[in-house]
């Protein structure tokens, strides 16, 4: 399984000016990308990045929502779909990381994805633009 990108990424030059910068999805534009030309994903583990989640529901979920958009607006539009697409690619890599070792919390998190994933499907129907968003606040407080 090749790495998914995240919250730092370093890529050639010469594949830059081919993200599109209004995308809500960078990162996975940026896999399809680098995958479609026959260049490989590379996970260096001693990177270090620090990044502040939401802090609230609402906006865990509003960020999930904008985030699933891009995704299966990727899909239809590239006919690339991301590995956290999938609830089993989540929760084995959940289980693997040891990190929710409460059941309960499992559910909780599953729950609010769902409800992400179902309202990004909504989105979709009724085509809501995600290319400008706004800012989710609860990430800018670094405590």
């Amino acid at each position: 399984m090749s790495p998914k990108l995240g919250e730092i990424v370093a890529l050639r030059m010469d594949l830059i000016d081919q993200i599109d910068s209004k995308t809500s999805v960078d990162e996975a534009l940026m896999e399809h990308i680098i995958t479609q030309k026959g260049y490989r994903l590379a996970y260096a583990p001693e990177a270090l990045v620090y990044n502040c989640g939401p802090r609230e529901i609402r906006d865990f979920i509003n960020q999930r929502r904008r985030i699933n958009f891009g995704h299966l607006i990727l899909k239809m539009q590239k006919n690339y779909f991301v590995s956290t697409m999938s609830y089993a690619r989540i929760l084995k890599a959940f289980y693997r990381s040891g990190i929710m070792r409460h059941p309960l919390d499992l559910l909780c998190l599953l729950s609010m994805e769902g409800v992400a994933k179902s309202l990004a499907h909504k989105d979709l129907l009724i085509r809501k633009n995600h290319k400008k968003w706004k800012m989710i606040t609860s990430t800018k407080v670094f405590k």
